[in-house]
Protein backbone atom coordinates (compact mmCIF):
# COMPACT_ATOMS: atom_id res chain seq x y z
CA UNK A 1 0.00 0.00 0.00
CA UNK A 2 2.89 2.83 0.52
CA UNK A 3 4.28 1.99 -2.50
CA UNK A 4 1.28 2.57 -4.26
CA UNK A 5 1.20 6.23 -2.13
CA UNK A 6 4.59 6.57 -3.57
CA UNK A 7 4.28 5.98 -6.88
CA UNK A 8 0.91 8.17 -7.05
CA UNK A 9 2.87 11.14 -5.29
CA UNK A 10 5.12 10.61 -8.09
CA UNK A 11 3.05 10.68 -10.31
CA UNK A 12 1.09 13.89 -9.38
CA UNK A 13 4.74 15.95 -9.24
CA UNK A 14 5.63 14.38 -12.90
CA UNK A 15 2.24 16.01 -14.33
CA UNK A 16 2.18 19.16 -12.12
CA UNK A 17 5.53 19.54 -13.62
CA UNK A 18 4.92 18.81 -16.97
CA UNK A 19 1.60 21.57 -16.95
CA UNK A 20 4.36 24.44 -15.84
CA UNK A 21 4.72 26.40 -19.59
CA UNK A 22 5.69 29.38 -19.91
CA UNK A 23 5.25 31.67 -23.36
CA UNK A 24 7.85 33.73 -22.93
CA UNK A 25 6.89 35.47 -26.59
CA UNK A 26 2.96 36.43 -24.77
CA UNK A 27 4.57 37.90 -21.72
CA UNK A 28 7.27 40.18 -23.97
CA UNK A 29 3.93 41.06 -25.81
CA UNK A 30 2.01 42.24 -22.61
CA UNK A 31 5.08 43.95 -21.14
CA UNK A 32 4.94 46.08 -24.78
CA UNK A 33 1.45 46.75 -24.53
CA UNK A 34 1.44 47.59 -20.52
CA UNK A 35 4.34 50.26 -21.72
CA UNK A 36 2.96 51.76 -24.59
CA UNK A 37 -0.37 52.45 -22.25
CA UNK A 38 1.69 54.08 -19.58
CA UNK A 39 3.19 56.81 -22.51
CA UNK A 40 0.17 57.40 -23.99
CA UNK A 41 -1.81 58.46 -21.00
CA UNK A 42 -1.67 62.28 -20.51
CA UNK A 43 -0.78 63.68 -16.85
CA UNK A 44 -0.73 66.63 -17.50
CA UNK A 45 -2.53 69.64 -15.48
CA UNK A 46 -4.63 71.59 -17.73
CA UNK A 47 -6.43 68.12 -18.50
CA UNK A 48 -6.80 66.90 -15.41
CA UNK A 49 -8.30 70.34 -13.74
CA UNK A 50 -10.99 69.87 -11.43
CA UNK A 51 -14.32 72.18 -10.51
CA UNK A 52 -15.90 71.79 -7.52
CA UNK A 53 -19.53 72.11 -7.29
CA UNK A 54 -21.40 74.86 -5.56
CA UNK A 55 -24.13 73.86 -2.88
CA UNK A 56 -26.50 75.52 -5.27
CA UNK A 57 -25.74 72.86 -8.14
CA UNK A 58 -25.78 70.10 -5.52
CA UNK A 59 -29.02 70.95 -4.11
CA UNK A 60 -30.35 71.49 -8.21
CA UNK A 61 -29.22 67.61 -8.46
CA UNK A 62 -31.22 66.50 -5.49
CA UNK A 63 -34.31 66.11 -5.76
CA UNK A 64 -36.83 67.84 -3.21
CA UNK A 65 -38.75 65.20 -2.78
CA UNK A 66 -38.07 60.69 -2.47
CA UNK A 67 -41.36 59.32 -1.60
CA UNK A 68 -42.63 60.64 1.51
CA UNK A 69 -38.79 61.58 2.79
CA UNK A 70 -38.70 65.69 1.74
CA UNK A 71 -35.11 67.05 1.44
CA UNK A 72 -33.64 69.07 4.37
CA UNK A 73 -30.09 69.64 3.86
CA UNK A 74 -27.45 69.37 1.39
CA UNK A 75 -23.73 68.72 2.62
CA UNK A 76 -21.09 69.50 -0.59
CA UNK A 77 -17.87 67.92 1.86
CA UNK A 78 -19.80 64.14 1.55
CA UNK A 79 -21.59 64.84 -1.57
CA UNK A 80 -24.87 63.99 0.24
CA UNK A 81 -28.79 64.98 0.80
CA UNK A 82 -30.40 64.19 3.99
CA UNK A 83 -34.54 63.35 3.88
CA UNK A 84 -36.74 62.99 6.66
CA UNK A 85 -40.57 62.50 7.31
CA UNK A 86 -42.74 65.16 8.69
CA UNK A 87 -39.59 66.88 10.33
CA UNK A 88 -38.88 63.37 12.10
CA UNK A 89 -35.21 62.93 12.53
CA UNK A 90 -35.59 59.17 13.56
CA UNK A 91 -36.86 58.88 10.26
CA UNK A 92 -33.99 59.64 8.47
CA UNK A 93 -32.70 58.89 4.81
CA UNK A 94 -29.40 59.83 3.57
CA UNK A 95 -28.80 59.90 -0.54
CA UNK A 96 -24.96 59.92 -0.74
CA UNK A 97 -23.58 60.16 -4.59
Amino acid sequence: MKHHIKILMFLVIVSCQENKTVIPESIASHKAAVASNKSTINTSDSEASETKLTKEQFIDFFPNQIDDYKLIDVSVSLASAMYVIDNNYNASMTYSL
